[in-house]
């Protein structure tokens, strides 16, 4: 099968820097301020473990509800920076990468099987979030095969959001020696 696809998630993983080891900390609405930082602190100081060549996150992630043209789907949300990655940045294959402004990339699979291209919009806990993207990731599987479907958020967008992402967690990505 893997000389069938052409070596397909070998290639994404490449292009990707995909990761090696993923890491993530839960947390909740009722931690603190501090403990809030101090479980991103601790999951962070990972990437200097010996043995570790790079590191990307944490990243804040949750598990919330959007709706499609009033179809509702549960989404995978992960914020990310605009810049790019040291490991796992995903691979644009429609549009383009966030930027400062509120937007979301959504992962390609999950793209195509909702008929959402950039310039489209996706109400995400109640908020219209303009469609930036589409991207591949080696990190979790193309929807639908994996689900919930996978999204990546600006932190403008995170913002608006408000506390629809306080019961989520961090999530670091590590490539080893």
């Amino acid at each position: 099968l893997t000389e069938t696809s052409g070596r397909s998630w070998d290639r994404v993983s490449q292009a990707t820097n995909g990761f090696h080891v993923a890491a993530s900390a839960e947390i909740s609405p009722d931690m603190s301020p501090t403990q809030l930082e101090r479980a991103r602190t601790e999951l962070a100081a990972l990437g200097d473990e010996p043995g570790v060549t790079a590191a990307a996150g944490p990243w804040q992630t949750a598990q919330v509800d959007a709706e499609i043209d009033r179809t509702p789907v549960r989404l995978r949300v992960q914020v990310r920076d605009a810049g790019p990655a040291a490991v796992d940045q995903p691979l644009v294959t429609a549009g383009h990468w966030l930027d400062g402004r509120e937007g979301v990339v959504l992962e390609d699979g999950f793209a195509t099987a909702a008929g959402l291209q950039p310039g489209d919009t996706i109400t995400i806990a109640g908020q219209r979030v303009p469609v930036r993207g589409a991207a591949l990731t080696v990190d979790i599987g193309p929807y639908p095969t994996d689900q919930p479907a996978r999204v990546w958020i600006s932190p403008a967008t995170a913002a608006q959001l408000g506390t629809a992402l306080d019961n989520g967690g961090y999530a670091l990505d590590l490539r080893l020696a």
